[in-house]
């Protein structure tokens, strides 16, 4: 085993792929077949830097490093820029080796593609595995017996997102006429690094008004850069480029919404976005060994945290006075914990018992509640490979959270012994676990779904659910085995049932989104 610490330093007058004379140059490193790392994009350059680091785990010299060089292109297939390759057995061993590689392409020997800068380190392994970011070969595996190797302690980016980009897609103004009406029939495409979204098409206008949203989750805490490109639809032929805009992510201030008047280069016109950017609610991922409710001390902790105190909702309403009265209007009792009080908040009327418990309830109220999911294992499942086998792995997914357990490679009966955590945010949504088949060189295979609605879970019961398609409308083979804790304040589940938290925005119309139109407390402070 050997550790193979690479530094992507910068390119050297890379190829021009992009009609206005440049290119948006990105790297990927594969080793064995398998891609391994994937840099960041930059933009409008032929002399990128990126200076990105990354540390993979290799089990054999034989297979050689390819570095491949693409251009981004939105909306259709990337372009080769020319690749290289480092044999990893003509290295020196735990020397710091600094390396200009000439980019080449098979297909044309004597173009001069330009050259990439790496600084390489290979050093023999013993075992230690907590440093590094990526592996090549086969499953994560944990440093010793008692300690757990957190996926998100290796920063492992296909993982765990650090926050969510809600966008809405407002309007358009003063776009490009395409058509010989004068007219055009624009839609919008973003991406975001492996993330797209496509707007439906608006016919006949040049200043459209889509109203849509979506939302992007955010991998880098730096931010990261969003592409922007306005399309003419065209029926029998290709469609029509009509301008595109870049929006840097790391110039926007987090928790709180941004109205963006974004120009269109290569066109003509402006769009109009809402885009907000918020921190991911906590999420962790654990071996089955170390987990928190397994903990009577911090089972009681957590369980203090959301269900402290006796607060019971006796009667629900809703205030005529509005939410800036919000407040507690009668009392009961001389007692804390047995008072009966009436109270307006967000302007929903509520009638509780337990006023020590209630004042905890009203702290945070973003913070529902939490979920653990054990997923244990799973039995009988359908074969995706030739060999007969399948590389099965688990993706467990509440909201805008998503986490995935280790590939079990040549199995059908996979162990994971894995227990993802996620905070709750809305009481009503559906925890859905998916598993996949691995394949090296393409996406990966469906091999069954089970969707599990929050509140018809009973907690802490290990049960057998029935795989299903992907529309949840019949079974596929196999069975999975979870064991699901769900642990919520009902205060604040009521409130965020009844009174979403969002605000609508000021200047939107009565028929946009709620989610689009949203301006957070601390904008109109």
């Amino acid at each position: 085993m050997f550790q193979l610490d690479i530094i992507l330093k910068k390119g050297n007058n890379l190829a021009i792929r992009d009609r206005t004379g440049t290119s948006d140059p990105y790297v990927k490193f594969k080793i064995g077949g398998k891609e391994v790392f994937k840099s960041k994009t930059i933009f409008k350059n032929l002399n990128p830097v990126w200076d990105e680091r990354v540390s993979l785990l290799v089990e054999t010299l034989r297979e050689p490093l390819y570095v491949k060089v693409f251009d981004y292109d939105f909306g259709f297939q990337d372009d080769f820029m020319g690749s290289a390759q480092v044999h990893l057995e003509s290295l020196e061993h735990q020397r710091i080796l600094d390396l200009t590689l000439d980019l080449g392409d098979p297909q044309y020997p004597d173009q001069d593609l330009g050259t990439i800068d790496l600084g390489i380190t290979l050093s023999p392994k013993d075992g230690d595995i907590r440093e590094t970011t990526m592996l090549t070969g086969k499953s994560w595996k944990r440093s010793s017996k008692n300690q757990s190797m957190r996926l998100s302690d290796v920063h492992k980016k296909s993982q765990l997102w650090r926050g969510i980009v809600n966008i809405g897609l407002i309007e358009g103004r003063r776009l490009k006429a395409m058509d010989d009406n004068g007219q055009s029939d624009p839609y919008v495409r973003f991406r975001m690094g492996h993330q797209k979204y496509k707007s439906k098409v608006l016919a006949k206008c040049l200043n459209p008004q889509w109203r849509e949203q979506f939302d992007f989750h955010l991998y880098d805490e730096q931010g990261g850069y969003i592409d922007i490109t306005v399309w003419d639809r065209d029926q029998g032929r290709r469609d029509d480029f009509m301008g595109r805009c870049t929006i840097d992510l790391s110039t926007l201030a987090r928790e709180r919404t941004h109205k963006l008047d974004l120009p269109l280069e290569d066109g003509a016109g402006v769009l109009v976005l809402l885009v907000t950017l918020t921190a991911t609610t906590a999420v962790s991922i654990s071996d089955l060994s170390v987990n928190a409710l397994d903990n009577p001390y911090e089972r009681h902790q957590i369980a203090q945290r959301y269900v402290s105190g006796r607060p019971w909702i006796l009667s629900v309403g809703v205030s005529t006075e509005g939410p800036e009265v919000d407040g507690i209007r009668e009392t009961a009792s001389a007692s804390m914990e047995e008072e009966v009080v009436v109270v307006v908040v967000m302007g929903l009327v509520l009638v509780v018992e337990g006023l020590l418990g209630l004042m905890r309830s009203l702290i945070n109220l973003k913070d529902v509640g939490m979920v653990q999911v054990k997923v244990i294992r799973a039995e009988g499942l359908m074969a995706a490979d030739v060999t007969g086998k399948s590389d099965p792995f688990c993706v467990v997914e509440l909201s805008n959270d998503r986490l995935q357990t280790q590939t079990v490679y040549k199995n059908l009966s996979p162990e994971w012994n894995k227990v993802f955590t996620f905070n709750i945010k809305d009481i009503h949504s559906v925890l859905e676990v998916t598993v996949y088949d691995e394949d090296r060189d393409r996406s990966a295979d469906f091999l069954g779904k089970v969707a599990i609605p929050l509140l018809n879970i009973q907690n802490g019961v290990r049960k057998a659910y029935a795989l299903k398609s992907k529309e949840l409308t019949g079974p596929t083979k196999g069975v999975i085995f979870l064991e699901i804790d769900v642990i919520f304040n009902a205060i604040k589940a009521s409130i965020r049932t009844i009174n979403p938290i969002e605000q609508k925005y000021i200047e939107g119309e009565s028929k946009m989104s709620k989610q689009i139109s949203v301006i957070h407390d601390q904008k109109r402070t």
